[in-house]
C-alpha cells in the first residue's frame, strides 16, 4: 500500500496554490479575455447586421428618389420642350404678321411708285406726242437717235 507522508501534503498544498494564483493571474484574466473578444465579436455582428440593414434601406430610399427625379426632370423637360414650341410658334406667327405687314407696306409703295411713273410716262409720252404732232404738221423733220 502507497505510503503518505509529509511531501505528498506538501506537494498537494503547494499545487493548490498554485492552482490558486494560476488562477487569479492567468485563467482569469485570460476567461475575461475570451469573453470580452465573444461579446466585441457578437457586438460588431449585430453591428454590421445593422449598418448592412441601414444601407438596404438607405439604397432602397435612393433608388426611389432617384426615380422619383427622374420623372420629375422628365416631366420638367417635357414642360420646357412644350413652353418652348408655344413659343416658337407664337414667335413664328408674330414674324409672320410682321412680314406680312412690312410685305403689304412695301407694296402699297411700290404701287404708288408705279402709279407715279405710269403718271410721269402719260405725260411725257403726251408731250412727245404733241411734238411730234408739232413736227408733222410744220412739216419738219424728227431727228433721231442716230442724227438722220
Amino acid at each position: 500500500m502507497p505510503e503518505f507522508n509529509a511531501t505528498l501534503v506538501f506537494v498537494m498544498v503547494s499545487f493548490i496554490i498554485f492552482m490558486v494564483l494560476m488562477k487569479a493571474i492567468y485563467f482569469d484574466p485570460m476567461l475575461k479575455i475570451k469573453y470580452e473578444r465573444e461579446r466585441k465579436l457578437t457586438d460588431d455582428k449585430n453591428s454590421a447586421q445593422q449598418f448592412a440593414e441601414d444601407y438596404e434601406r438607405i439604397h432602397a430610399d435612393y433608388q426611389t428618389g432617384l426615380q422619383k427625379a427622374r420623372k420629375e426632370a422628365h416631366l420638367l423637360i417635357q414642360e420646357i420642350r412644350q413652353s418652348a414650341k408655344t413659343t416658337a410658334q407664337q414667335t413664328l406667327s408674330e414674324a409672320r404678321s410682321a412680314a406680312q405687314v412690312e410685305t403689304d407696306r412695301q407694296m402699297a409703295e411700290l404701287h404708288n411708285w408705279r402709279e407715279a411713273t405710269y403718271g410721269q410716262l402719260e405725260s411725257e409720252r403726251n408731250v412727245l406726242t404733241r411734238a411730234i404732232i408739232a413736227k408733222v404738221t410744220t412739216g419738219g423733220r424728227i431727228k433721231t437717235a442716230s442724227g438722220s
